[in-house]
């Protein structure tokens, strides 16, 4: 019973009308109270790309979004990123978090490419873990390092610098956009 209201759930929030009063009276606590609700419990799956992402259930920043949404609110930077990366490409993906664009670098990139994924957060590296090994990407290399300017040790919180990387992610990526020699 409860796959089938998580179901109707997913199917309710990405009709447009639903979004759009979700936004403008902010009802992103509704949103999260009705989703645990329904939601499925610990770790996960879900179908992106064509390929198996794992993530967990109680997560609910990026779990939550892609648990109802799929990665629809990053549109625009997917597209963006599916016209830059090509064939035989190295793509550093700073931040990888559960591994949205480690996935999508993989496909582009192909076979002659090569993708490294650092994601500092044991969690977070953990699912990422997972999900390169049930797709079999030989081409993605993890490191369980955050990347600074400065060699070091830091401790940050995850909710604090949540944002700050996401931003950093995508100037990291026009940054180190480098082509395999």
């Amino acid at each position: 019973m409860k796959k089938v209201g998580f179901y109707i759930l997913k199917k309710l929030w990405n009709l447009p009308l639903i979004k759009k009063t979700i936004k403008i009276f902010r009802l992103k606590n509704f949103e999260a109270s009705v989703y645990s609700l329904f939601k499925p419990q610990g770790i996960t799956t879900i179908n992106f790309e064509g390929y198996k992402l794992y993530l967990d259930s109680a997560d609910k920043d990026l779990g939550l979004k892609l648990l109802l949404n799929g990665f629809s609110e990053e549109k625009y930077g997917k597209q963006l990123f599916k016209e830059k990366i090509k064939e035989g490409m190295m793509v550093l993906d700073i931040g990888a978090n559960l591994g949205v664009y480690t996935l999508l670098a993989a496909k582009l990139v192909g076979k002659n490419g090569i993708i490294y994924s650092f994601e500092p957060f044991l969690k977070n590296f953990q699912l990422l873990s997972q999900t390169v090994k049930a797709n079999n990407l030989d081409n993605v290399r993890l490191i369980k390092k955050a990347v600074a300017e400065a060699e070091g040790k830091k401790n940050f919180g995850l909710k604090k610098t949540f944002v700050a990387v996401l931003l950093f992610h995508g100037i990291m990526f026009w940054l180190f956009q480098v082509t395999k020699p």
